[in-house]
C-alpha cells in the first residue's frame, strides 16, 4: 500500500513537471500568440489636401476676341516640400506669354477683375519672379503658350498652406494677364490687363 502511494505521488509530480514544461515550450499555442502579438499602428500620415481654381475669361476680355477663350484649371496639392501648383490653360494666341499670379482676394465680380486686389504678398516683398531673391508669394512667373495655344506650368510654393488665413491660399484667386511679366517692376511686372481668373477652392467644397 505504501509503495502504491509513493508511486502515485511520483506520477503526479511527473505530470505536473510535464505540464509546466509544456506551458513554456515555444510551440505552445498560447505562448506563441503572446510572442507574436503586433502592437496597434499609432503612426500618423499627412493628409493630402487639394484645391482647384477653374479659370474663365474676365467680362472685359470677352469683348476682345483674341483674349476671350482662355479657360482651364489650376490644381494646388499639399506635399512634403510645399504646395505644388499645376496649371493647364487653353485658348491663348500661339506662342504668346502672359503674367500669372495669385491675388489677394477671391472676388472676381469686377468686369476687369480689379476686385481680386493686388498680388498675394504676406511678407511685403518687392515684385519679382520664381527665381528672384525676393518676390511676392503670389508671383508665379509667366505662362507661355505652345503652337496650339495651350500653356502648362508646374511650380512648388514654400511656406504657404491650403487653408484660409494669413499664409493660406484657399479663398484667394489666380489671375492671368494680357502681357508678359517682366519679373521685376512693382507692383505687377507691367503684365497688363487681367484677362482671366479663378477662385482657389478646396476640392469638393
Amino acid at each position: 500500500m505504501r509503495n502504491l502511494w509513493k508511486t502515485g505521488l511520483c506520477t503526479l509530480a511527473l505530470l505536473t513537471l510535464a505540464i509546466g514544461c509544456n506551458d513554456n515550450h515555444p510551440g505552445n499555442d498560447v505562448s506563441q500568440s503572446q510572442e507574436t502579438k503586433i502592437p496597434a499602428d499609432n503612426s500618423t500620415h499627412d493628409e493630402v489636401v487639394i484645391a482647384v481654381a477653374n479659370i474663365h475669361p474676365s467680362q472685359a476680355a470677352t469683348t476682345q476676341p483674341a483674349m476671350s477663350q482662355i479657360t482651364g484649371q489650376v490644381v494646388f496639392t499639399s506635399t512634403n516640400e510645399g504646395v505644388k501648383v499645376v496649371a493647364e490653360l487653353h485658348g491663348f494666341k500661339p506662342g504668346s506669354t502672359h503674367g500669372f499670379h495669385i491675388h489677394e482676394n477671391g472676388d472676381l465680380s469686377a468686369v476687369n477683375l480689379s476686385s481680386a486686389g493686388g498680388h498675394f504678398n504676406p511678407d511685403k516683398h518687392q515684385h519679382g519672379g520664381p527665381g528672384s531673391a525676393a518676390a511676392h508669394a503670389g508671383d508665379l512667373g509667366n505662362l507661355t503658350a505652345d503652337a496650339q495655344g495651350n500653356a502648362h506650368l508646374e511650380i512648388t510654393l514654400h511656406g504657404l498652406t491650403l487653408t484660409k488665413g494669413p499664409r493660406g491660399l484657399v479663398g484667394r484667386s489666380v489671375i492671368v494677364h494680357a502681357d508678359a511679366d517682366d519679373l521685376k517692376t512693382d507692383p505687377a511686372g507691367n503684365a497688363g490687363p487681367r484677362i482671366a481668373g479663378g477662385v482657389i477652392e478646396l476640392r469638393g467644397s
